[in-house]
């Protein structure tokens, strides 16, 4: 228990790009309010844990308001409330010690801690989760939270995002040759020659039933990985979500910020046969808002 919730809180073992790693350092070099999101059970609040491990918490006080937490943090202060009517209470005590860096953690419901947290970013490092499947639907929600769309841009320093991917197994996953059609589709260069996937047909023994993978038995993956986006809050793209501006412009504006969608990081993750094109379409399509 002890390895598993070392592997889940180390930024290091949970697949994101070096790139990625530097864009979420940046977004720390100053106060301000910095949003951790992932859609339901798909490691946000690993994610969190893991992004605050990176911080100095010999240097720092750093403190956090979890509803439960999953893993101990080395010398960094827990707080974990089992009450939603204890936590505004619980953030007054400990915010009057003037920590250097705060995190809530499943506290997405409550605008209290919403506002909270926007109003001690003025001079100091927050860190927020809630739960989104993309980075600027998570804005959208934490403006809402805020209810100052102003106040809560403005200290908004950038949004880090994530969702799970499952691996494909090493001993059985099988080499494919993509379609052109589909490279065309994801923006993949024609030169990319094979891909990989779960194997289609199994070996079948002398008695023709089919043989186990030894790895996976069978299922075709094996553990899990992440895939991340991370999008840094610019004046100017600021400005275009207070004006309305719609999702291409938005994110035309981030692009110049660095950003690159989730789904680029998948797919290079598919290139480098860590895991399927079909694993990364189920994946999306789950993250997919339900009609209504």
């Amino acid at each position: 228990q002890v390895v598993q919730e070392l592997v889940q809180t180390d930024l290091d073992t949970l697949g994101m790009a070096e790139s990625q790693k530097a864009a979420t350092d940046e977004l720390f070099k100053a106060p301000g309010v910095v949003l951790v999101i992932a859609p339901k059970r798909a490691g946000r609040t690993s994610l969190f844990y893991s992004i605050l491990r990176k911080r100095d918490a010999f240097l720092q006080q750093i403190v956090t308001f979890e509803k439960s937490t999953i893993a101990d943090l080395p010398n960094i202060t827990q707080n974990e409330y089992q009450d939603p009517a204890l936590l505004e209470d619980m953030i007054v005590t400990n915010l009057r010690r003037d920590p250097d860096m705060v995190g809530f953690d499943n506290c997405e419901i409550s605008a209290t801690a919403a506002r909270r947290a926007c109003d001690y970013a003025g001079e100091h490092r927050v860190v927020f989760t809630i739960p989104a499947p993309d980075v600027f639907t998570a804005v959208g929600l934490w403006m809402k939270l805020v209810g100052d769309p102003k106040a809560a841009l403005s200290h908004l320093r950038g949004v880090v995002g994530g969702n799970l991917l499952r691996v494909l197994c090493p001993e059985c996953k099988q080499q494919c040759v993509p379609d052109a059609g589909l490279l065309k589709k994801l923006g993949l260069p024609a030169s990319i020659r094979a891909l990989h996937r779960v194997p289609l047909l199994r070996e079948k023994d002398k008695q023709g039933v089919d043989l186990v993978c030894g790895i996976c038995r069978n299922v075709g993956y094996l553990g899990r990985t992440g895939m991340y986006e991370v999008l840094t809050n610019t004046p100017d793209l600021s400005n275009a979500i207070l004006a309305g501006k719609g999702l291409s412009d938005l994110k035309k504006i981030a692009r110049t910020g660095g950003y690159q969608p989730m789904q680029i990081h998948s797919i290079q993750k598919a290139v480098k046969a860590v895991t399927s094109i079909e694993e990364i379409v189920r994946v999306a399509s789950k993250a997919k808002p339900k009609k209504q």
